[in-house]
C-alpha cells in the first residue's frame, strides 16, 4: 500500500495541475499569440491548452512567454509587501516560484519581491544571491521589463551600501542608458552617492547635477538630488548652496 502511495505521488509530481484558466501564450513561430485556456503545466514548463475545445500542448522552448491573471497568493503577498510586511509576505512568493505560475509570467515578479524583502528582513545576503542570479535572466516579455530594472536598482544599493562600488558601477551605467527617465535619474543619484561616500564631494555634486538639469521636477529622483546638491555646497561653503535651496523650496514646497 505504501508503495503504491508512493508510485501515485510520484506520477502526480510530474505535471502541476490546475483549474482551466484563460490565458495567453506567445508562440515563437511568428511571434503568434494564442487567447486559450490553459489547463496545466508540467515541471518542464510543457503547457497543455485548450482551444475551441481542441487540446494542444507547447513546450517551453517552443514560446516565448504565457500570461494569466495572478494567483490570489502572489496578490496577497505583494500588498503584504508593499504594506511593509516583509517577512509575512514571503511564504506566498515562494508558493508562487513552487507552482506552475512560474511559468506563466509570475517567476520574475516573484524573484524581485522576495529580494526586495528578503534586504528589508535584514538578509542581504540572500537578497544578493537572488539579484544577482536575475542579471542574467532572459526577459521575453518586455511587459515585465519594470521588475528587471527594479532588480538591478535594488542590487546596486546595495553594493553601494556595502561599499562595493566596483560592482555598482556596471550596473549604474547600463541604467543610466535606459530610456526610462526615471531609471536614468536613479542612476545617476546612485553614482552621486558613490562619490559622496568617497569624500569626492564636487564630482557628486556635478553628478546630482545631471538629475536636476535633464529631467522635470516631476521625476520622483529629481527632489533628492537638490537635497544633496544643497548640502554638500554648504559643507564646501560654496555660496551657490543658497541658489538651489531655493530652487529645492520653489519646486517641492514643504521640502527641508
Amino acid at each position: 500500500m505504501k508503495k503504491t502511495g508512493l508510485i501515485v505521488g510520484m506520477l502526480f509530481s510530474l505535471v502541476i495541475f490546475l483549474r482551466a484558466e484563460p490565458g495567453i501564450i506567445t508562440m515563437k513561430k511568428d511571434n503568434k499569440q494564442v487567447k486559450c485556456e490553459i489547463l496545466n503545466v508540467d515541471n518542464a514548463g510543457t503547457i497543455e491548452y485548450e482551444v475551441d475545445s481542441v487540446k494542444s500542448k507547447v513546450k517551453a522552448k517552443d514560446y516565448i512567454s504565457a500570461k494569466v491573471q495572478p494567483p490570489q497568493n502572489f496578490e496577497k503577498s505583494e500588498k503584504l509587501a508593499q504594506s511593509d510586511k516583509w517577512k509575512e509576505a514571503l511564504p506566498g512568493f515562494d508558493e508562487t516560484l513552487n507552482s506552475k505560475y512560474r511559468y506563466l509570467g509570475f517567476e520574475l515578479p516573484s524573484l524581485y519581491w522576495k529580494a526586495f524583502c528578503l534586504n528589508k528582513i535584514e538578509k542581504e545576503d540572500d537578497a544578493v544571491k537572488i539579484l544577482e542570479e536575475l542579471q542574467k535572466y532572459e526577459l521575453p516579455d518586455k511587459s515585465l521589463e519594470n521588475y528587471l530594472d527594479d532588480s538591478k536598482k535594488l542590487l546596486s544599493a546595495i553594493y553601494i551600501k556595502q561599499d562595493k562600488f566596483d560592482q555598482a558601477l556596471p550596473i549604474l551605467t547600463a541604467l543610466g542608458n535606459s530610456n526610462n527617465e526615471n531609471i536614468a535619474a536613479f542612476s545617476f543619484n546612485a553614482g552621486g552617492e558613490i562619490l559622496k561616500k568617497q569624500n569626492k564631494k564636487r564630482e557628486a555634486v556635478l553628478m546630482y547635477m545631471r538629475t536636476v538639469l535633464l529631467f522635470p521636477a516631476s521625476n520622483p529622483e529629481r527632489k533628492e538630488s537638490l537635497k544633496n546638491i544643497t548640502v554638500l555646497l554648504r559643507e564646501l561653503n560654496d555660496s551657490r548652496a543658497t541658489k538651489f535651496e531655493e530652487i529645492l523650496k520653489k519646486d517641492y514646497p514643504g521640502a527641508e
